[in-house]
């Protein structure tokens, strides 16, 4: 898979969670307590090497209703192969 499909996949999967919950980007940031910039990023295909924390993991899991797997895969399609 080329570089270019793997951060569109990212970006998909990111802007799909987000749109799960109804949030607005700003919403959604302080929901997991990141700031409205990394998910503006997120969403354009701009990651860095982002660390969750166990309490974020689990409110992006009771925000999208997704798995952990799901989570991870939104972040790493090609890592997890989900």
């Amino acid at each position: 898979m080329s570089l270019t499909t793997h951060v569109k996949q990212q970006v998909t999967a990111v802007a799909e969670l987000r749109s799960k919950t109804g949030l607005t980007q700003a919403q959604f940031a302080v929901a997991i307590d990141v700031s409205p910039s990394t998910v503006s990023n997120w969403e354009r295909g701009k990651f860095s090497n982002q660390r969750f924390t166990l309490a974020q993991i689990k409110r992006l899991m009771e925000l999208t209703g997704c798995s952990f797997d799901e989570i991870l895969s939104a972040f790493e399609p090609e890592q997890y192969g989900c």
